[in-house]
């Protein structure tokens, strides 16, 4: 595994751009390519400084002390990783990234959701428990939609609960919950790790295609509503 290049995406580049003020992907692609071919390192054993976060392969590129990199097989079989994303150690995204310091626990609402970069396992989460859209980035609008103005950030989950700890809770109504991390990425100061979600029985399928869990009508409420957005 070590042996093979890896092949840094658009999505790859466009995501350390952000996180470093980049004026675009090709710089960012230069640098990252630079740094994978002289200091990096294959290895499905993040440090403790990332661990928790998650790729398609279950493998990173890791540059000690600086990025690591999500990495995919290629579908065509070539031997070699397809990086999906750039995920910064934390002293260095303190010392040079971009993304602005904010406190979860002053904010609620838009101005809290603006400094968070839902992973794509969290949507995922989301499409599978809460019967959000088969494409990723409606989805991800759909969770924004839910979430509203009345979420907020909790240092403990909610009773119900039951996840691993993570830095604190993103909480909407009684039957949603985020665990996040305090470093973010993608240029935001926070990370949704996972979309955890209170349900007792499903409910028949609508309009996703796929049953939609739920405890409380006032949560599927405004799932419906944002799919109903999205169709307009």
């Amino acid at each position: 595994m070590q042996d093979r290049p890896v092949v840094v995406t658009n999505a790859c580049a466009d995501q350390c751009a952000r996180e470093f003020g980049l004026p675009g992907r090709e710089q960012a692609r230069a640098w990252l390519t630079g740094l994978v071919r002289e200091r990096g390192r294959v290895t499905g054993d993040l440090p403790a400084a990332l661990r928790g976060r998650r790729s398609p392969s279950g493998y990173f590129c890791v540059v000690d002390g600086v990025v690591a990199l999500p990495l995919a097989a290629d579908r065509d079989g070539t031997a070699q990783w397809i990086a999906t994303g750039c995920l910064v150690f934390p002293g260095y995204r303190r010392a040079h990234g971009a993304a602005p310091a904010a406190d979860p626990f002053t904010l609620t609402g838009t101005a809290l959701l603006q400094h968070v970069h839902f992973t794509a396992h969290a949507v995922q989460r989301f499409q599978e428990r809460c019967g959000g859209d088969r494409d990723p980035d409606v989805a991800q609008r759909q969770l924004v939609a839910v979430l509203g103005s009345g979420v907020s950030a909790r240092r403990r989950p909610p009773a119900w609960c039951r996840t691993r700890p993570a830095d604190f809770y993103l909480v909407a109504g009684q039957d949603l919950c985020l665990p996040m991390a305090r470093e973010g990425s993608d240029g935001k100061a926070f990370d949704a790790l996972t979309c955890l979600y209170r349900a007792e029985a499903p409910l028949p399928r609508l309009g996703t295609g796929r049953p939609v869990p739920v405890r409380r009508r006032g949560l599927l409420d405004r799932v419906l509503v944002a799919l109903r957005l999205r169709r307009r």
